[in-house]
């Protein structure tokens, strides 16, 4: 049985025909498989990252709502214990190392899980959840003592520990999971009172939910090449990123280099025809206006001696591609931006004390490229908090006194102190082997 309201079809046919509504068909493949209650559907978009990028909706945490009303059931008696409030505490406070699958609710239930308030459903979705992914902590990741996105999960669900071992969080989740399946007894024998809460839900739709914004977006002034082919065909090529090539002072304190290679791998992994993820062209930035995807073969991307270039194939019988290519033909449009995560990063204290700290990017995961009118500056405080965990990771400086000293103007007195001058993954795992043995 399809579930219409949820874009689960039981034909290829109609999650094409939504695909074309919603904006993500590119091509006959613009079609993905999601397994909902035990059984498959067919979903539109190339893969669910897609389709939760274009509706903004998330089904894995939402439910068929077919009335004016969805209720939800809490328990006023269920005392959550420290141990899982202090999980899903350590899981908000890493954030930025989840995985991409993360959704807003979620989030939403870790806070409520610090404060001590849980609901019915979410207690035994709890315990199904970190039965199911209990396996996760046994990877390679965890064995390092890394934070990794199974580990932020794990916090966000309650489980795991402080300790970042296969021992520790394996423990945690089975102290978690035993707890869970104790009060789930306590309400199926009836020992449990209920408070009904009920929640206005406006429509017949699903509730929506925007996805939490996780990405770099960086830019550079860039000049376009804009060619019309024949018919209704036209190409748009630029940089994307240019090497070597010292930013504005960043956050305050530091500057940012992409080095060269920084962009290999990733170009490698994602947007094959075989990987779950693709890499996009958007025009400023926005998911409804898709320009190509690499994965279609619409986007080319390469990295050369001068940076990351791309190229990409318009449809000028498509609207919004027709008045991009007009922009840039015209010159309107003149700077290029592209969003991506840091996977790995140097951080060097400059000999000259008038040159400020420098950030060295050596490889990202890329998720799209824009042309863009504007230059798409972050917000400070956002920028500088994401650049910096993982400095605060390589040094063992505390997060917020790295912000802090960034802001006043002394961060680059902060690093001299720590008697190094460089601040990369040679430098964390050495501290990490330091701190295992301190705990010995």
């Amino acid at each position: 049985m399809a579930y219409i309201d949820l874009d689960l079809f039981d034909s290829k046919d109609d999650a094409l025909r939504k695909a074309k509504e919603i904006g993500c068909f590119i091509d006959e493949d613009s079609f993905h498989i999601s397994e909902y209650k035990g059984e498959q559907f067919f979903m539109p978009c190339s893969t669910h990252q897609e389709y939760i990028e274009k509706t903004e909706y998330f089904l894995e945490e939402t439910e068929p709502v077919g009335e004016e009303y969805s209720s939800e059931f809490r328990s006023e008696h269920i005392n959550v214990p420290e141990f899982v409030r202090a999980n899903a505490q350590r899981g908000l406070d890493n954030l930025d190392s989840a995985g991409d699958g993360l959704v807003e609710r979620t989030i939403s239930e870790a806070r409520d899980l610090t404060k001590g308030s849980i609901t019915e459903d979410k207690l035994r979705r709890l315990s199904a959840w970190i039965k199911r992914h209990r396996g996760d902590l046994q990877s390679d990741q965890v064995k390092d003592g890394e934070i990794s996105a199974g580990i932020v999960a794990h916090w966000l669900w309650g489980s795991g520990s402080a300790e970042i071992s296969v021992g520790a969080m394996l423990d945690g989740a089975d102290r978690t999971i035993a707890w869970a399946d104790r009060e789930i007894s306590k309400l199926d024998n009836g020992e449990r009172t209920l408070e009904k809460i009920t929640e206005k839900i406006f429509g017949s739709e699903p509730k929506q939910v925007r996805p939490t914004p996780t990405h770099d977006v960086r830019y550079i002034v860039n000049e376009f090449e804009a060619r019309a082919l024949d018919g209704s065909k036209a190409v748009i090529s630029g940089y994307a990123s240019v090497f070597d090539k010292s930013s504005q002072v960043l956050g305050g304190g530091f500057v940012e280099q992409i080095k060269r290679g920084a962009f290999t791998k990733t170009l490698q992994e994602r947007g094959t025809k075989t990987s779950r993820d693709d890499i996009k062209a958007l025009f400023n930035h926005s998911t409804d206006l898709v320009l190509g995807s690499k994965r279609a073969g619409t986007l080319k991307l390469s990295e050369d001696s001068k940076g990351l270039h791309y190229e990409v194939d318009l449809d000028l019988d498509i609207t919004h591609h027709r008045s991009a290519f007009k922009m840039i033909e015209r010159g309107d449009v003149t700077n290029s931006s592209f969003g991506f995560d840091v996977i790995e990063e140097r951080w060097s204290v400059p000999q000259n004390s008038d040159d400020p700290v420098l950030r060295e990017v050596l490889e990202t995961r890329l998720y799209e490229v824009s042309p863009t009118p504007f230059p798409a500056y972050q917000d400070s405080s956002v920028m500088a908090e994401r650049s910096f965990k993982g400095l605060s990771e390589m040094s063992g400086i505390d997060l917020r006194d790295l912000i802090e000293a960034n802001n006043n103007g002394s961060l680059k007195e902060v690093l001299k102190s720590e008697e190094q001058t460089v601040f990369n993954a040679e430098a964390r795992k050495r501290r990490l082997d330091l701190l295992k043995k301190k705990s010995l």
